[in-house]
């Protein structure tokens, strides 16, 4: 195979917004359409060197190639694009404000506004200082499906609320998350690297709290949030077949 033809491919598809499989079938049928190229150049009596670069300018300049492609593959038009990348950044802002910038408001109003300053997300005994080792256990669970398990066995203790955030709350809260990132930042990826990378950023985040005094660290948190991106990839998925297949019926009528 030859590399300056793999390279100049690779330098027009990679950046694509398109699946693996997708990206890898039209590598292959680029690189049988400039091999044909290349062979006519070769049979004109040029040398395979000078054939590629023949072939190569024959096939067309790769920003131009580039554009092109974009606009056959993307399945939206500039304004859904747009409207989607705004939900997107608005989803994002939303869950910085619920998880982590509205408990510190709410922390700090508590403290300056109350004598008794009583911190609602993060257990500390009183006189405890934020090394105290007890405080960091009680606000922990490492043991996965334990809290699960405390809803469904001693739900008469807890408040319904409580557990509906606990539960169905986490799984609807990161639904987006599975959704937006494989539209619009892992372009392409696929349901492992998605679920991979929403349970990695899902417990990044509750880590953040736990160090943070803004939460407890549950690890069921952890599992609930990635079930919830994995339901948004689920989502995602035929959203954007059907975005493809209605986008191929533009390119058909136009």
């Amino acid at each position: 195979m030859d590399q300056t033809i793999e390279d100049y491919i690779d330098r027009i598809v990679n950046k694509l917004d398109m699946d693996e499989i997708d990206r890898l079938e039209l590598k292959e049928e680029m690189m049988g359409h400039i091999d044909l190229l290349k062979s006519d150049f070769i049979a004109q009596g040029l040398e395979p060197e000078e054939a590629t670069k023949a072939a190569l300018q024959s096939f067309g300049h790769e920003e131009t190639l580039k554009d092109g492609l974009k606009e056959s593959f993307s399945p939206f038009n500039k304004g859904v694009l747009l409207f989607l990348k705004l939900a997107g950044g608005a989803y994002a802002l939303v869950l910085l404000w619920a998880l982590l910038l509205q408990r510190i408001v709410n922390n700090m109003v508590a403290y300056f506004s109350t004598p008794f300053y009583f911190n609602r997300y993060f257990f500390i005994p009183e006189g405890a200082g934020y090394f105290n080792m007890d405080a960091w256990v009680r606000n922990a669970n490492v043991i996965p499906f334990h809290s699960l398990y405390e809803y469904t066995t001693r739900w008469n203790h807890y408040n319904v609320d409580i557990i509906l955030s606990n539960t169905f709350g986490n799984i609807l809260l990161y639904i987006p998350l599975g959704f937006f990132l494989p539209l619009l930042i892992m372009k392409g990826a696929g349901m492992l690297k998605v679920v991979k990378q929403s349970a990695t950023l899902i417990f990044l985040v509750n880590l953040a709290q736990y160090v943070l005094h803004l939460g407890r660290f549950d690890v069921d948190d952890v599992i609930l949030g990635t079930v919830g991106a994995l339901i948004g990839y689920l989502i995602y998925r035929p959203f954007m077949r059907l975005s493809k297949g209605m986008a191929s019926r533009r390119v058909v009528q136009a």
